[in-house]
């Protein structure tokens, strides 16, 4: 009787597996078939020895700040740094505002001819697209740009909910790929907004928080770059409350780190 108990649970669960991902429902045992998680490096080295080694892969990470903090070019170095060391390596940048600056990517390093750009038409468009491109498993990362919340209430009461169950998705989906997922954010200042950002914050195995120091300004007035900090508010697989320094530059190309 036992015996038959379990193979139909064996059965139901990898049928849940197969619907959920393998993390989503598991034995509570070790898994010694799990590997070691990889990452990938941002180029900017104190902000990796923080985070062991770079983005997790098959996690979500969540970088927030306000503007001109760094977190563009963070997930833009990322990119560049893993085009760099695999000539067969796949990136998505997820658009929303349609603000991607090509121009500005390639003097971060990043190999366009292997950047998938996406503009989706709302919320609900970008996460059902990112949805897709996780389980496809193609990309060593996704970064997903700022998701402008929905307006009114009843527009929001929707979004949060619909947002909600998209990451336990992806949570559960990421695990058995090899993409980072990146979304970037800015700190909410209104109550559904706030909602939305506690999801997201929620969902992540990582949460750097950014903020901009000062600008570099040289002796000519011109400014060529800024200065700010980096500090690991969430982390699963490591130390949280590690504050490091950005230093991001602009000289024809736009460096981290001297990277």
């Amino acid at each position: 009787m036992t015996s038959q108990r379990h193979r139909r649970l064996d059965a139901v669960v990898a049928r849940l597996q197969l619907a959920h991902g393998t993390r989503a429902i598991r034995r509570a045992g070790p898994d010694e078939k799990t590997p070691p998680l990889a990452r990938i490096a941002t180029s900017f080295a104190e902000l990796d020895a923080a985070l062991d080694g770079g983005l997790p892969q098959g996690r979500i990470t969540e970088i927030s700040g306000p503007a001109t903090s760094g977190k563009l070019t963070i997930a833009a170095k990322a990119i560049a740094t893993a085009h760099r060391l695999d000539a067969d390596v796949l990136a998505a940048w997820i658009d929303p505002s349609c603000s991607l600056d090509p121009d500005y990517m390639h003097r971060c390093g990043v190999d366009l001819d292997r950047l998938l750009v996406v503009h989706p038409v709302n919320v609900e468009d970008a996460l059902s697209i990112v949805l897709h491109l996780v389980e496809s498993n193609t990309l060593a990362l996704l970064v997903v740009d700022s998701l402008a919340p929905a307006g009114s209430h009843g527009d929001a009461e929707a979004a949060f909910a619909g947002q909600t169950a998209a990451l336990a998705r992806l949570s559960a989906v990421l695990p058995d790929t090899a993409t980072a997922l990146v979304f970037l954010s800015r700190p909410a200042d209104r109550p559904e907004p706030q909602r939305q950002s506690q999801a997201m914050a929620h969902a992540a195995a990582v949460r750097i928080v950014l903020r901009r120091e000062q600008w570099i300004i040289r002796d000519d007035g011109d400014v060529r770059g800024y200065v700010g900090h980096a500090e690991i508010e969430k982390n699963r697989f490591g130390k949280t409350g590690v504050r490091t320094i950005v230093r991001i530059t602009f000289n024809g190309t736009v460096q981290g780190d001297g990277l």
